[in-house]
């Protein structure tokens, strides 16, 4: 049987119909791969504490902590950053504070790159522990800072004698008193006190003690708290060592 050529038109015409039906229905079935965000963040030591910087003066005559960051994208997707993506956040994770509004601190971040950058804070000092970003999905990354600035401690005598007194002066990063150990050695080397967390000192065990200026209740170092040692158990001489998991905060004489 020979067919008209209308008849083959409707062949061919009927055939690129159910072609491209399947096409479809296969178009349908695979979904579209989404792309991913991910990456981690690194910061140098957070030493860098200006009154002014890029000729902007800190407000109220207090000071900067400019932070020097590295945002390493291993998504698929590249992520652009602004002043609400960043946070400084206390040991427990807890907001502090968004980046000064006086500072341009937006990044562009490239897919499977690191990138490098600056972000100007007001200095938080002895209240900030981590840094956040926040990512597009709304995974937050977080970082604990680290420094190799030193607590600052002044070492004296009570006035009837009886004990040492240790207090802190200056701390450039938040410290919890539950990590934060204090060791005594003896001019010889021989220790005295092994490393005991500041909350852990019980006079009656230890003779020595830790007083925050905060209140029993408070939970980080802070500037004003005090240390007591007894002059009788630790004698003229002995080393001190004010430490944490990750750095020997202050080392010292009693004398």
């Amino acid at each position: 049987m020979k067919m008209t050529k209308t008849g083959i038109l409707l062949v061919i015409v009927v055939t690129a119909a159910l072609v491209l039906s399947a096409v479809t229905v296969l178009l349908i079935a695979i979904p579209s791969t989404p792309g991913t965000y991910a990456g981690s963040l690194g910061v140098d030591p957070v030493d860098y504490r200006p009154s002014s910087y890029g000729g902007v003066s800190a407000p109220g005559g207090g000071r900067f902590m400019v932070l020097n960051v590295t945002f390493s994208n291993t998504g698929t997707l590249d992520v652009n950053f602004n002043r609400t993506s960043w946070a400084m956040r206390d040991p427990n994770g807890v907001f502090l504070d968004l980046p000064s509004p006086l500072f341009n601190v937006s990044l562009h971040a490239p897919a499977q790159r690191a990138t490098r950058g600056t972000i100007v804070f007001n200095d938080w000092s002895s209240s900030v522990a981590q840094l956040s970003v926040a990512l597009p999905d709304g995974k937050r990354i977080v970082t604990l800072l680290t420094t190799t600035l030193d607590m600052s401690v002044n070492v004296g005598v009570s006035g009837d004698g009886t004990n040492w007194t240790l207090l802190v002066v200056s701390i450039p990063l938040a410290l919890l008193k539950t990590d934060t150990n204090l060791m005594i050695n003896g001019s010889a080397g021989t220790v005295l006190l092994p490393p005991t967390s500041f909350a852990g000192l019980d006079y009656s065990i230890h003779h020595a003690a830790y007083i925050s200026a905060g209140g029993p209740t408070y939970t980080q170092i802070v500037v004003g708290d005090r240390l007591l040692i007894s002059t009788a158990t630790y004698p003229s001489g002995s080393q001190l060592e004010i430490s944490s998991q990750t750095k020997v905060w202050f080392t010292g004489t009693l004398a």
